[in-house]
């Protein structure tokens, strides 16, 4: 993009400097037969209109050239910004339906967790107290078996 215009600016400057704009030349209207005080080319009206117009017509040409490549490149990039919208919006809906999905699916686990009943609970504290009852058991026998030998 920046390319063609960097381009077109060049071929610009280096068409000026080409015309021999950048040095001032000599003119002198010289009548018919006459003589001038340095080497010249001389020009008949009609080539002189030629050369002046030619010039203006290029100048002109440029102009619309480079209004058209700008004019180009400014709808390539419109073209580029939509579709990168596009593609944006996009991916944000369809980052949006898989969020809502996933708290579809947060809420019914909610609901599920918040419907279970705990009816093993009073096993766990019979389980519980047997547990105890039996280590307790097991430990006095066991000290009540340590204290005998000892004896």
């Amino acid at each position: 993009m920046w390319n063609k215009i960097v381009f077109v600016l060049i071929l610009l400057l280096l068409s000026a400097n080409a015309h021999g704009e950048e040095q001032k030349g000599k003119f002198v209207l010289v009548p018919k037969d006459g003589r001038v005080p340095f080497q010249a080319t001389c020009f008949d009206d009609l080539a002189t209109a030629i050369l002046i117009s030619d010039k203006e017509l290029r100048e002109q040409q440029y102009s619309l050239e480079l209004e058209r490549q700008t004019a180009l490149l400014k709808t390539e990039c419109d073209k580029r910004v939509e579709l990168d919208k596009i593609s944006a919006d996009a991916e944000r809906d369809k980052l949006l339906v898989q969020l809502s999905s996933k708290q579809e699916q947060i809420d019914v686990l909610n609901k599920k967790l918040s419907k279970i009943e705990r009816t093993d609970i009073p096993a766990l504290i019979v389980a519980g107290v047997l547990g105890g009852i039996i280590v307790g058991g097991g430990t006095a026998i066991g000290i009540n078996m340590a204290v005998n030998k000892q004896q």
